[in-house]
């Protein structure tokens, strides 16, 4: 006979894709094949600020396991995008066919949207924010 294996506590602090994905795994260990059957668990798994959101949805719904987690996505969703836009800027490289200036104006406009550049007081700027950046971009 199985024995039960109970959520982990799922509080917002780490990837929702990620806590997901661990409890689909969970839930086919579990026997859970039903939506339904796994809103409860989900429901009892979700610690504040995550579990915030149950406050708003009714969990006796039929579709309440998915209406959790579009509101989870709702909620926490900037961590995943904030993980897959720093991805993204990792693994940025120069194409053959592109100019320097050219590949660099992404790394600039992130920089600029994280907050890492100062704003420029006037469009006239004559000196470049970062030492080896273009002034104007």
């Amino acid at each position: 006979m199985k024995q039960f294996q109970p959520p982990k506590p799922y509080s917002g602090a780490s990837s929702r894709k990620g806590y997901r994905e661990y409890f689909e795994r969970l839930a086919a260990v579990n026997g859970w094949t039903t939506a339904e059957q796994k809103t409860e668990p989900l429901a009892l798994a979700l610690e504040d600020p995550a579990g915030e959101v149950l406050r708003d949805l009714d969990t006796s719904q039929p579709q309440a396991y998915n209406l959790i987690w579009k509101a989870l996505a709702r909620r926490l969703g900037s961590l995943d995008g904030a993980r897959e836009g720093m991805r993204r800027f990792d693994f940025r490289r120069q194409d053959e066919n592109e100019s320097i200036l050219t590949s660099s104006r992404p790394f600039a406009h992130c920089t600029v949207r994280l907050g890492l550049l100062p704003p420029r007081i006037s469009g006239r700027s004559t000196e470049a924010p970062v030492r080896g950046w273009p002034a104007v971009l």
